[in-house]
């Protein structure tokens, strides 16, 4: 695993590697029929950061903007390192194309517009999957939600899917999750050209229905993004599965 500081003293660093999946033999696909030793072992490269997204937000676009340069370092840094191949897989941290203060409601953003516009650009400029947590404003079957969400664009710049935060956090004295946050009801796992790719976010950690069900359907990648720093619970989780584990803090 490779680590650069993009910039002097910055609270920004980027993690580079490139993950061998090898499937496990006689762990059952489902819907295939078969067993995930039938899938040939895979080079998938990732890049994914350690990035705080704190203090005064400085409004949609430039954080868009911010983004986007992490991104265009992990790209050049992966044309450097892996010659030929290039950036598979993207996963930037929790909630860091959005406020990390306020009501939801104030800091969900549509994912229609800007943010669906700029990441799938991005997305087709270097032909690779990238993975964008944000708080997204959706209509429910009630009215209007914040979701902590984690939207994944292919390599056309189009939605491959989203997920949704099973567990947010219950503050202490408050009786709303993440001032305003609906849980999500799904781990859904994504059908990416390289493998199974399943999503949790931070606090996810601490439950197993997510992780589970991502084994059970055949993830062989899961995406972390989240605000802390843990390793021995996401080892645990991926020794249990048998699949990877990739954190973006």
């Amino acid at each position: 695993m490779i680590r650069a500081s993009l910039l002097p003293l910055a609270p920004v660093s980027l993690w580079l590697s490139c993950v061998v999946v090898n499937a496990q033999a006689g762990e059952p696909v489902p819907g295939q029929g078969g067993s995930k030793a039938d899938r040939p072992p895979r080079k998938v490269i990732v890049g994914t950061t350690v990035f705080g997204p704190f203090g005064k937000y400085p409004g949609l676009a430039e954080r868009l903007d911010e983004l986007c340069g992490l991104v265009d370092a992990m790209a050049e840094r992966a044309r450097k390192l892996y010659p030929g191949l290039g950036l598979d897989l993207v996963i930037l941290t929790e909630s860091a194309a959005t406020s990390t203060s306020g009501p939801a409601h104030d800091r969900a953003v549509p994912l229609k517009g800007e943010v669906r516009d700029t990441i799938g650009a991005l997305a087709r400029r270097y032909h690779s999957y990238i993975l964008l947590p944000l708080d997204l404003a959706e209509e429910g079957p009630r009215g209007p939600i914040a979701s902590n969400a984690a939207v994944l664009f292919d390599r056309q710049g189009e939605v491959a899917g989203i997920y949704r935060k099973l567990h947010p956090v219950a503050y202490a004295g408050s009786d709303e999750l993440e001032a305003g946050i609906t849980p999500g009801r799904y781990a859904p796992v994504f059908k990416c050209d390289f493998g199974n790719l399943g999503v949790q976010i931070c606090w996810d950690i601490q439950f197993d229905d997510g992780w589970d069900a991502l084994g059970r359907n055949g993830a062989e990648i899961v995406a972390w993004p989240t605000a802390s720093p843990a390793t021995a619970l996401p080892a645990a989780r991926a020794q249990r599965h048998r699949y990877y584990v990739i954190s973006s803090t």
